[in-house]
């Protein structure tokens, strides 16, 4: 156990020397244990705990909830992508490789919409709580746990 704990103690001091000092303090980034254990909760959750739950349960009625969520996404997931248009992809940047000014405006700005990038992926897991809860277990396939536990612990490379 103490052999682990270590390793992952050096695995996060590892990731926060060389990782954007802009972004060390911001929430869910420090280190790589946070994604890690966001997407071991996630993968406990949809794997064992939720279907468990739901086992001798009726399905939820949650269309009016799923509408919402899937509004809000729609607007948040524009709104992202208009602001990372107009903060550099656009009109500072080229698509190739180049070196970041990391005290020019437009910089910070990318980071920090890089950031929501990542904690929207943290709410698109209710997704699979919405499959789980409504009883619709072939919609919660491999492919799709895969897709939402592995996507949230490399896009915290991002951040």
């Amino acid at each position: 156990m103490e052999v682990t704990k270590e390793f992952f103690e050096k695995l996060d001091a590892f990731v926060d020397q060389y990782g954007d000092p802009r972004t060390n303090e911001w929430p869910m980034v420090q280190g790589i244990t946070t994604p890690l254990a966001c997407a071991s909760v996630y993968l406990y959750l949809v794997l064992y705990l939720g279907p468990k739950f739901m086992e001798n349960r009726k399905p939820f009625h949650l269309l009016p909830i799923i509408k919402v969520y899937n509004l809000v996404q729609l607007v948040a997931c524009i709104l992202i992508f208009y602001m990372i248009l107009i903060s550099g992809w656009t009109t500072k940047y080229t698509l190739g490789c180049e070196p970041v000014d990391s005290n020019a405006p437009h910089s910070n700005r990318l980071a920090q919409l890089f950031w929501w990038t990542y904690m929207l992926k943290l709410v698109e897991f209710s997704e699979t709580a919405f499959f789980i809860l409504r009883k619709k277990t072939k919609q919660v396939s491999g492919l799709h746990v895969y897709h939402h536990a592995f996507y949230v612990y490399f896009s915290m490379g991002s951040c």
